[in-house]
């Protein structure tokens, strides 16, 4: 039996958590509110529910001595750097029965590529403050994994999407969105695929690599709420130009579409021996209505 600690344990930690019980683990998680402790522990899980910020005292844990390591904690949100990390890596240093290691970043690190394929030897050069600080964040989880001789992964994924994560509200309060046509290529997975590469990444021993999850097909954020649209059989949502959405668009949503990549996933599929479940966003999609289905079925 491993002993699995995930910090960050929120909604794509509670998912992994599952698939880690099921395979018969002990699992640990760290998370903020005493709701998500609940909702943890109902589920088996070893739940410690604390501030990361203020009090990141994770001592308690040393005492469990978890083998593996899930870092799926965002950084604060106060400058360029990440000063969580820095404070949570001190309190788990003592962590000695600690052997592989998995970090998730995110493919803003890449910045504007212009529309290029991105691979992982390309090198990143993060224009918004949020891809900034997960940059510092790896650069300080590399250093301490390898200081610590453990095996360590990164993995950098772009948008998460699944049945609980779609837009529908926003697409049914008929927020606009971008003209395909003035849209930039962004990249997505389905959450479902990114917790069984989280799943494979723990167990292949690699270390010091950094792997790109994106599915296979890029296609562009409006191409996303357009299909969402169709596929629920929604209004499809009013299409503007760059230059009205600058004016509608908050800054942040702006920063996301002044970017432009295709993220090249080669690399994952060859060292996980990976094969994505739902490879395009509308293989994607039809598992999330058929989950939605099953949903609003029970409920009746």
């Amino acid at each position: 039996m491993k002993k699995i600690l995930i910090i960050g344990c929120g909604r794509l930690g509670k998912n992994l958590a599952a698939k880690e019980l099921a395979a018969g683990n002990q699992v640990i998680g760290v998370c903020r509110s005493s709701t998500s402790k609940e909702q943890l522990e109902k589920l088996g899980v070893m739940a410690i529910s604390c501030d990361l910020d203020s009090n990141p005292d994770l001592n308690q844990l040393s005492l469990a001595k978890p083998n593996y390591l899930y870092y799926l904690l965002a950084p604060d949100s106060k400058n360029d750097k990440d000063n969580r990390m820095s404070q949570i890596l001190n309190c788990i240093d003592n962590f000695n029965k600690l052997e592989t290691v998995v970090l998730i970043s995110t493919t803003g690190v890449y910045g504007d590529c212009a529309g290029e394929w991105v691979d992982e030897a390309r090198v990143p050069k993060p224009l918004a403050a949020r891809a900034k600080r997960r940059l510092d964040a790896e650069a300080k989880f590399n250093d301490w994994a390898k200081n610590n001789s453990l095996y360590s992964l990164i993995l950098r994924v772009p948008g998460i999407y699944s049945a609980d994560r779609l837009p529908l509200k926003r697409i049914i309060d008929k927020v606009a969105v971008l003209k395909p046509s003035d849209a930039p290529f962004s990249n997505r997975v389905h959450e479902l695929d990114l917790v069984n590469i989280l799943y494979l990444s723990m167990r292949a021993k690699l270390s010091q690599e950094i792997l790109n999850v994106a599915d296979e097909v890029p296609s562009t954020m409006s191409d996303y709420f357009l299909a969402i649209a169709k596929k629920f059989s929604l209004q499809t949502p009013p299409l503007i130009s760059r230059r009205e959405a600058e004016k509608q668009f908050s800054s942040e949503m702006m920063s996301y579409l002044s970017e432009s990549r295709k993220i090249d996933n080669r690399k994952l599929k060859e060292l996980l021996s990976y094969e994505y479940l739902y490879p395009d966003l509308n293989s994607g999609l039809n598992q999330c209505l058929e989950e939605t289905e099953q949903k609003v079925n029970h409920r009746d």
